[in-house]
């Protein structure tokens, strides 16, 4: 389950009224990969520290705390009503994602970055180490170290925003060679 579905889950489960807080757990975790975070109801993460992937090797899903607030005013929400990166309304990337899911590979598009940050919380990935990640192998597959039989067919041409998602899948997943 993803970390935005366990959210409204464990909410709705520790009542409402309550405004209940959660620290969960996504898929990324539970497959232990390496920049893995942890995601705090669906709008901020604790990243780059490996602690999403050590709670998912012990099988801790989630925390959940009732009676807690934040003072800092709400973050923005996003949405993009159509088209191939169509997302429903929720929490927008922070800068440091739209740099690296951006001009980092060259993506014009703000509507690709938006629904590859919202796979990334989803899954429970550090935006920022997962898009250099993905950024180092786009390198390789410019410069022939990597192979679209290397990548299981996905173009990781510089700009192709679509194939970084795919990727991003399978990352979380841990698929693929």
């Amino acid at each position: 389950m993803d970390n935005y579905s366990l959210t409204d889950l464990l909410k709705e489960r520790h009542g409402k009224e309550k405004r209940p807080k959660v620290l969960s757990v996504g898929p990324a975790g539970g497959n232990q990969v390496k920049f893995a975070g942890i995601c705090n109801d669906k709008n901020d993460f604790i990243g780059r520290t490996g602690t999403e992937a050590v709670m998912g090797s012990k099988r801790l899903k989630a925390i959940v705390v009732t009676c807690a607030f934040c003072p800092i005013a709400g973050k923005r929400m996003v949405k993009v009503d159509d088209g191939p990166f169509k997302t429903e309304e929720g929490p927008g990337p922070e800068y440091e994602t739209c740099c690296t899911f951006g001009t980092l590979i060259m993506d014009p598009d703000l509507a690709g970055v938006i629904k590859a940050d919202e796979w990334c919380n989803r899954y429970g990935m550090d935006t920022i180490s997962c898009r250099a990640t993905i950024a180092f192998a786009m390198e390789a597959f410019e410069k022939g170290l990597l192979t679209l039989k290397d990548t299981d067919g996905i173009d990781l041409t510089w700009g192709n925003i679509a194939g970084v998602i795919e990727l991003l899948h399978k990352i979380a997943k841990k698929e693929g060679n």
